[in-house]
């Protein structure tokens, strides 16, 4: 039986219990977030961003806690630190996205600069070119595309994606 230096096997079981322990943070940080307990979950999350920052789900539990809490530019900044490692993350980039949009509806109820507004919207159309690239049938993608389309001033073209979404998935 091969036997490892205790220096090897301490630092195995270390990183052992570490994931172990965020598993732990996200189960009990999702659970918590289901409920309703957005503030509670936050906690959890970050923890869990804390132990490892580049983790996906705990990035994107995270954004989507702070979203829940009407934070929606801390939202935006989470999903971004996790796209930073998961280019790609379908959730990372709907979550970015939807915070972005949130963002643009508020400025448009306070009445702010429509270059604001805009430039929200478009952050928002940015990542879900790469969402709607990848899932063209992507459900919320296109939601959150046709209320760009609106901000853009498309309301035709907004509702024919909001009936065909609705056809595809009833």
């Amino acid at each position: 039986m091969a036997r490892f230096p205790v220096s090897i096997s301490s630092a195995l079981l270390a990183a052992c219990f570490a994931a172990v322990a965020l598993a732990g943070d996200l189960e009990d940080a999702q659970g918590l977030q289901q409920a309703g307990k957005y503030q509670d979950a936050l906690g959890k999350y970050e923890s869990a961003v804390a132990a490892e920052p580049g983790n996906a789900d705990a990035c994107l539990g995270l954004s989507e806690g702070l979203e829940g809490l009407g934070r929606y530019q801390e939202a935006a900044d989470a999903a971004v630190a996790g796209l930073k490692q998961h280019k790609e993350h379908i959730g990372l980039l709907v979550a970015k996205a939807r915070a972005y949009m949130l963002m643009a509806d508020a400025a448009m109820r306070a009445g702010d600069d429509p270059k604001d507004i805009y430039a929200h919207a478009a952050e928002c159309d940015a990542a879900l070119l790469k969402v709607l690239e990848a899932e063209p049938d992507h459900a919320d993608g296109n939601v959150l595309k046709a209320k760009v389309m609106q901000h853009q001033g498309d309301q035709e073209g907004a509702l024919a994606l909001l009936v065909a979404n609705a056809e595809k998935h009833p």
